[in-house]
This record gives C-alpha cells, sequence and structure tokens, in this order.
C-alpha cells in the first residue's frame, strides 16, 4: 500500500544516483488505489536543475527506475547521411556525443540546425552535450555550388526600403544604394562596406528635394570611382540624375543628364547610362 508518509520523506531529500549527480523529485498525484505514483524529476544540469515530463511509476520503486537519459533525434537532407544514422537515440544525462555529416557523392556538407551550439553549426563533427532532449539536421548543398551565408539585414526604415541595387569593387567591398520614403517622398540613400559586407557604415542620403527620388543604379569602374544614376521628378517631369564619387564615398549630385521623360535608369562600370522612354 502507498504511503504518503514515507513517499514525502523519501523525495524531499535529493537522491544522488551515479552517473547524473543529483536529482529532485515530488509526487504530483497518486492512483486511487495508491499502487502508483505519478512522479515529476529535476536532473541538475549547469545553471540549475532540469524539469522533465512527469512519469508515472508503480509504488514501491527505487531510485534507479527513474527515467535517467534525454533523447537525441538525428535527420538529414538531401545529399547525405550521419553517423550514427539519422534515427532517434537516448544517451544518459551529461553524456557527449559525436554526430558526423557523411556527404554523397556530389554533394558537400553545409551546416546543423535544430539543437545545435551556437557557433558550431558548421562542425563536422559536431560534439553534443546531452543536458536536455535534443533534435539536429545535417545539410548537405550540392559540390561546386554558391554556399550563401545569412541574410543580413542593413536599413531599418519604419516606412519601408525600396529598389536596392549593388556594385562591388575590386577588393570585394560593396556599396549599395535604394530608395526609402521615411522622409515624407521617395529618396536615394547610400551605404558602403569596407570590410567585404561584415559591417555597414550608417546611411547616407544622396538627394533632398520635394519631388519623388527613385530606381537607383550604382557601378564602380575598375579605378574604384563610384556612379550612381536614378529617376526624379524635382523638375516637374520624371528625369534622370547622375553623381559620381572619386573617393569611394558621395556627396550629392554632381551631374544631371536629360532626354526628355526618362525612368528606370541603369549604370554599368564604363560608365554606360542606359534608360526606358515612357511614352
Amino acid at each position: 500500500m502507498f504511503d504518503k508518509r514515507v513517499f514525502v520523506a523519501f523525495v524531499c531529500a535529493a537522491l544522488v544516483i551515479p552517473s547524473i549527480g543529483a536529482v529532485k523529485v515530488h509526487c504530483a498525484q497518486s492512483t486511487p488505489a495508491e499502487t502508483k505514483v505519478e512522479v515529476s524529476i529535476a536532473l541538475k544540469v549547469a545553471g540549475g536543475f532540469s524539469s522533465r515530463e512527469p512519469q508515472v511509476y508503480p509504488w514501491p520503486f527505487s531510485a534507479t527506475q527513474l527515467l535517467v537519459q534525454y533523447s537525441l533525434d538525428i535527420s538529414v537532407d538531401t545529399g547525405g547521411t550521419t553517423d550514427p544514422s539519422p534515427g532517434a537515440y537516448n544517451y544518459d544525462v551529461g553524456a557527449n556525443v559525436e554526430v558526423t555529416a557523411i556527404a554523397n557523392s556530389g554533394y558537400i556538407f553545409l551546416n546543423w540546425t535544430g539543437d545545435v551550439p551556437s557557433g558550431h553549426e558548421t562542425d563536422n563533427p559536431i560534439t553534443l552535450t546531452m543536458d536536455s532532449d535534443k533534435s539536429i539536421i545535417c545539410h548537405f548543398t550540392l559540390s561546386g555550388q554558391a554556399v550563401w551565408g545569412v541574410a543580413q539585414r542593413i536599413t531599418w526604415s519604419t516606412s519601408g526600403s525600396c529598389d536596392p541595387a549593388i556594385a562591388v569593387d575590386s577588393l570585394g567591398n560593396p556599396y549599395v544604394v535604394w530608395d526609402e520614403s521615411g522622409p515624407g517622398n521617395e529618396e536615394i540613400y547610400f551605404k558602403k562596406s569596407t570590410d567585404g559586407g561584415a559591417t555597414w557604415t550608417m546611411g547616407k542620403r544622396l538627394t533632398s528635394d520635394s519631388a519623388w527620388s527613385k530606381y537607383p543604379d550604382i557601378a564602380v569602374d575598375s579605378s574604384g570611382n563610384l556612379h550612381v544614376v536614378w529617376m526624379d521628378y524635382m523638375s516637374g517631369d520624371y528625369e534622370i540624375y547622375y553623381v559620381k564619387s572619386t573617393d569611394g564615398d558621395l556627396h550629392g549630385c554632381q551631374a544631371r543628364e536629360s532626354l526628355g521623360i526618362l525612368a528606370s535608369p541603369a549604370i554599368r562600370p564604363s560608365p554606360l547610362i542606359r534608360w526606358e522612354i515612357l511614352m
């Protein structure tokens, strides 16, 4: 027969189970016949105790009957497998588990996602410490195929940033222009990076007039000069405007090209300006 007094005395103490250390348990409820008990346990991990889902055990039970393992679920994308193979596994609490990505012919390992330690997404093999239930996914990509980094946000407009264009110099540094309606009407903005896109300068506003400035394009020539064109309505109709920089930065309009009513300008490193005539 289930003796609650004995049980309370039993569970109020911290149990010590070999290989996992301290465990705390408490009784959530017992069956009407008091022959089984629902027990919640907390396994001691770094920073405190990690709770587990309640388990039902027959009474009496011993500490060694408590669930003392965590599960690891391994999945893969097309292009390879893993060692251990994809599937579900149970490991003792605190165990260090090594998982290796194995790419098929024509593929290469890309990264891990899921319950992966930060900064170790591209480790191969990867080592996981079983301090909770974990699920990981192994990703592969075709060999010779471009591998993309994580998308980086470079604008924080409350009114929308549109029509971006990008150019890259001979050192791999990118320059970006776009239009934004933050000031109340569309204006042209510019940013650059001097470390290959890892960090960016503050956005610089290139235009400032009461009319719309839209559809910018940018190019870098062989001397490192920047060339930007865009469409502007400042004269009362849509015209094409152009600015050049010889110092890797932009300081406002320097020149104007006009040919009737124009839109959708584009520029290439020549520099060669092209546009569409609106009829």
